[in-house]
């Protein structure tokens, strides 16, 4: 991907289950994402939380490793559309 392109829902999504990978080869823990594309990306936050937020559910359902899976958001904002995206993914 070039710097000039604007994130994708497939850029990021192969971005977090890339992540995801390295961190259970290398049998870590914990790992911890920034919203991705959210900043100077301009991608939305609510999307991109559903967008991680499945790749992070779909990956721990199949691997043991990272144990621990942290998102460090900017704001309580941020943090809430995280719990809400979060919740209506448990009820789907």
């Amino acid at each position: 991907m070039n710097i000039t392109d604007a994130p994708t829902e497939d850029s990021i999504r192969r971005a977090t289950m890339n992540s995801l990978t390295i961190a259970s080869y290398e049998k870590m823990d914990t790992i911890s994402f920034p919203a991705l594309a959210t900043g100077i990306g301009g991608f939305p936050i609510y999307d991109s939380a559903k967008i991680m937020l499945s790749a992070v559910v779909e990956f721990l359902q199949e691997y043991d490793y990272p144990a621990k899976v942290r998102f460090v958001l900017f704001d309580d904002q941020a943090l809430e559309t995280f719990k809400d995206c979060l919740r209506s993914l448990s009820h789907s």
